[in-house]
């Protein structure tokens, strides 16, 4: 544990980093900051602090720290880019949700994002504090065993000078796809609640991307159906009636994957994470699974009603699990 200095040391910490004057309190995360922004050889003693359980209860007050000032903010980014994806993950688990509900004013009006094979920038804005944290953190830190295999294909395709085709069924806000667009890849993203849209727009923007957004969900046939989702959460919609103990609803529309016109440059990597409504899309994608998809990526929960009949569908096409 890092002990308390003198109220001096600490002036002299934030006087030496360009910082104005704060409270003593606030003060002991910069130190630790500029601990964890040191070189090479310390990441190991950096994965290790964000990995233990004692670093849990001062994270949120770290965090929106250093979302206050540039030096802080820089050094906080590079820090994520660098450390190990267990420590990643543990950084999602800590910190996605510092900026949730608090009136933040970041040092800078974009994160970079850069895990040695892509690059590119998300937008943090005052206005939206909660969602772009959240994004900067989990971009890399959420779900990391699937950023390791996009990283793993991406990597490979530039290698070998191939170009992949993702397409994103339930692409939320994006930031899956923003992966692959970052990568130069040819990008569907499919998302059925309209309130996300602006918000991958300007993340498209600011990297410059050209890609192509629907909004629609995605199913077994054409349809119209009731999207539920919690209020403020419009990453957490489903389709599935049995799940919609939600307070909001929206009519949407419902196509099939094969009926969308596709790019037709390279295999396609599909990603599904429609709330347990991944067995339905999948079947109106049966010729675009069995004939351009090199990966599909879906969620199926151990406990979900739909997973022996996801297994039977892969069974019945010949394809493999």
């Amino acid at each position: 544990m890092l002990k308390h200095c003198g109220c001096s040391d600490y002036d002299a910490t934030a006087k030496g980093a360009g910082l104005e004057p704060a409270h003593r309190a606030d003060l002991v995360p910069v130190v630790f900051l500029w601990f964890l922004g040191v070189e090479e050889n310390m990441m190991g003693i950096v994965n290790k602090l964000i990995s233990n359980r004692f670093t849990r209860r001062i994270r949120p007050t770290f965090d929106r720290f250093a979302m206050r000032y540039s030096v802080t903010l820089k050094l906080y980014n590079k820090m994520a880019n660098r450390i190990s994806n267990s420590a990643r993950h543990a950084l999602w688990e800590q910190s996605a949700k510092s900026a949730v509900n608090h009136s933040v004013k970041f040092a800078a009006q974009a994160w970079q994002v850069d895990d040695g094979v892509v690059r590119f920038q998300l937008p943090l804005r005052n206005e939206f504090a909660g969602l772009d944290w959240d994004a900067a953190i989990s971009t890399l830190g959420h779900d990391v065993e699937v950023k390791a295999l996009y990283r793993k294909l991406v990597q490979a395709a530039l290698t070998q000078g191939k170009t992949l085709t993702f397409v994103d069924a339930g692409a939320n806000y994006g930031f899956h796809s923003a992966y692959f667009a970052a990568s130069g890849c040819e990008v569907y993203s499919f998302e059925p609640n309209p309130n996300c849209a602006p918000h991958f727009a300007a993340l498209a923007k600011l990297n410059g991307w050209s890609t192509q957004w629907t909004t629609c969900g995605l199913g077994a046939h054409e349809s119209q159906l009731m999207l539920g989702f919690p209020p403020g959460e419009e990453w957490f919609g489903t389709c599935v009636s049995a799940a919609q103990k939600r307070a909001d609803y929206i009519e949407v529309p419902i196509k099939t994957l094969d009926s969308m016109t596709l790019s037709e440059r390279g295999d396609i990597v599909l990603k599904i994470d429609t709330e347990g409504f991944e067995l339905p899309v999948l079947r109106g994608a049966v010729n675009t699974v069995a004939t351009r998809c090199s990966h599909v990526i879906f969620e199926s929960l151990i406990k979900d009603a739909s997973r022996d009949e996801i297994a039977d569908f892969f069974q019945q096409n010949n394809l493999p699990i």
